[in-house]
């Protein structure tokens, strides 16, 4: 006898036997006819459910951590083969980092150079520590405009997590380990 499969969604062959033994422990075995009438709603909910994250997720940019605030202005900051990364001490290896997990995607290597002898450079991206900010330890400010990008960091820890909130607000394609083509590497305002 062939079994069916129920419901649109496909769920796991595990929580399918939990499923099962949990309505066949109350009355027996259901025909799958009923065991589809069963499950129906717990699957339409579950559909809801994930279309309202998708909703929430779609209000604004994906940042993992979420930000304790967050606003979006005009333009976007391209990111160049010339582009800079302009770091304090504190910051240089979270600088390095960056220009690290930026290669593969983007076939560049960003030129890491020190922020204190750059002056008021602009198209690039700018990573210095702020001590004695009310950022908290792993804290940080990120501020993008057509120009460049400026990260304001408590700690080396804050200037890490601002290059990971960087490279989530790049295009997708970021995360690719091979180089992609046709591109544009900008970052949202």
């Amino acid at each position: 006898m062939r079994r069916q499969r129920v419901g649109v969604l496909r769920i796991g062959r595990r929580m399918a036997s939990a499923i099962n033994a949990a309505i066949s422990s109350h009355r027996g075995p259901l025909p799958a006819k009923e065991r589809e009438i069963f499950l129906r709603p717990i699957l339409c909910a579950m559909m809801v459910l994930a279309w309202i994250s998708a909703a929430w997720a779609g209000e604004g940019a994906s940042i993992i951590p979420r930000p304790s605030h967050l606003a979006y202005r005009e333009g976007r900051f391209l990111l160049r083969p010339t582009t800079a990364i302009l770091a304090d001490a504190q910051s240089r290896a979270a600088a390095e980092y960056l220009a690290d997990v930026l290669e593969p995607a983007t076939g560049w290597r960003l030129q890491v150079g020190d922020l204190a002898s750059a002056g008021e450079e602009t198209g690039c991206v700018a990573l210095g520590i702020v001590p004695g900010s009310d950022l908290g330890p792993e804290g940080y400010g990120l501020t993008v405009t057509p120009q460049g990008v400026r990260v304001e960091a408590a700690t080396g820890a804050g200037a890490f997590y601002a290059c990971q909130t960087i490279r989530q607000l790049l295009p997708p394609a970021i995360f690719s380990p091979e180089k992609v083509e046709h591109v544009e590497w900008t970052i949202p305002c």
